[in-house]
Formats: C-alpha cells, sequence, structure tokens
C-alpha cells in the first residue's frame, strides 16, 4: 500500500532469494500478482532463472513479467513508460 500511496504505477519486487518446492514458490509469485493487482501496480518480478523456467508450466504464472536482474526490471519499467507516453 505504501507503494500505491506515493503514486507509483509499478512495482519491482527482488525475489532472488526465493527459495522452496515448485507450488509453493509459484504460490507466492501468485500473491504478488493478486496484491499489485489489488493496488493497481504494474508489477515486475526479478527471479532466478530455474523460477523463469518452472513458473512457464503453471497457468497462474505462465504470463508474469519475470525477469534475471533489478536493473533488466528496471529498463522494463522505462521501457512501458515510455510505450504510455
Amino acid at each position: 500500500e505504501t507503494v500505491a500511496e506515493a503514486c507509483y504505477n509499478e512495482v519491482i519486487i527482488n525475489a532472488l532469494e526465493l527459495r522452496g518446492n515448485r507450488k509453493s514458490v509459484v504460490d507466492v509469485l501468485v500473491k504478488f500478482k493478486e496484491a499489485a493487482q489489488g493496488l493497481g501496480l504494474g508489477l515486475y518480478l526479478v527471479v532466478g532463472a530455474d523460477v523463469v523456467t518452472y513458473s512457464r508450466e503453471f497457468v497462474e504464472t505462465r504470463n508474469l513479467p519475470l525477469f534475471g536482474s533489478v536493473e533488466e526490471a528496471q529498463e522494463a519499467v522505462q521501457k512501458a513508460r515510455g510505450e504510455q507516453s
């Protein structure tokens, strides 16, 4: 809520340290997605390559914007902002 109140339109979550079995990690990613949607924020998730790979196997996370680094996520935010202008 703090991010939304600060008038940001998007949030980057660094979840590189996210560990657990595949289903529990996917459940966390879905919670991130639902929280961002509930606040009207664009979501950019930074995760490990393994998470990117297996998240594509689940319908709930197949289309999430996943990035390998914060820098990549920041570039995507800037690109999205440029396209909105």
